[in-house]
């Protein structure tokens, strides 16, 4: 039980923070509730974060730093 903080480096922004930002991403350690615990060191990600920079498994947050990526451009400009 408990949580786990990750921090991220940044590298583009669409809402909430900017790019080249530093953020502490908080998840919970229990996969049966969603956790990210297993985040490996270094790699890169697109994380879907609550409004609080919370993050869980059961989100749209992938591997595939691409995935949507220009509808999600494209939100981030409208």
């Amino acid at each position: 039980m408990g949580y786990a903080d990750i921090t991220m480096k940044v590298e583009e922004a669409f809402k909430g923070v900017t790019a080249g930002d530093e953020i502490i991403v908080r998840t919970s350690l229990q996969g049966a509730i969603c956790g990210r615990s297993k985040t490996p060191v270094s790699q890169r990600w697109q994380m879907w974060l609550t409004e609080n920079k919370g993050a869980h498994s059961c989100s749209r947050s992938t591997r595939d730093v691409q995935k949507d990526i220009a509808a999600l451009r494209q939100l981030a400009n409208s």
